[in-house]
């Protein structure tokens, strides 16, 4: 059940954030948001964001990925063919706020529209740059 949620998370999160803000100064905690999904995209894999994910959440992410391309076989369609779609039809997230909880951590919140639900990402200071927390901590 847990698994399952951690793959509905990740996915749910690439869906929020897909996309461009080509056109707007970005801090960068956003920054190393947008640069995640950049590289999801563009490995079409979760494994491409493993370079913007804190150490913590590097098993957590390998596990997801696992997890992923397993269900992606039992519903016909390849992971990475999800990712493309969602990539290629994605008009790109809309950066709501970032909430500073320490010198070290943000919330950093985005939605997929205007309508969109917002969704938040745990984004932490690590040896000097600024990661993804998926494990919360």
């Amino acid at each position: 059940m847990m698994m399952r949620t951690v793959v509905w998370l990740a996915l749910a999160w690439f869906v929020a954030i897909a996309g461009g803000c080509d056109s707007v100064t970005l801090s960068p905690r956003q920054q190393v948001v947008k640069d995640a999904n950049k590289a999801l995209c563009e490995a079409r894999s979760l494994k491409g964001m493993l370079p913007y994910v804190t150490e913590r959440s590097r098993a957590m992410l390998d596990l997801a990925s696992s997890m992923a391309e397993l269900g992606s076989m039992f519903q016909g369609q390849s992971l990475a063919d999800r990712i493309a779609v969602e990539c290629a039809t994605a008009s790109g997230p809309q950066f709501v706020d970032e909430v500073k909880v320490s010198e070290t951590r943000y919330v950093v919140r985005t939605r997929a529209s205007s309508k969109g639900e917002v969704t938040e990402t745990i984004v932490v200071l690590e040896g000097g740059r600024w990661k993804i927390a998926l494990t919360g901590k």
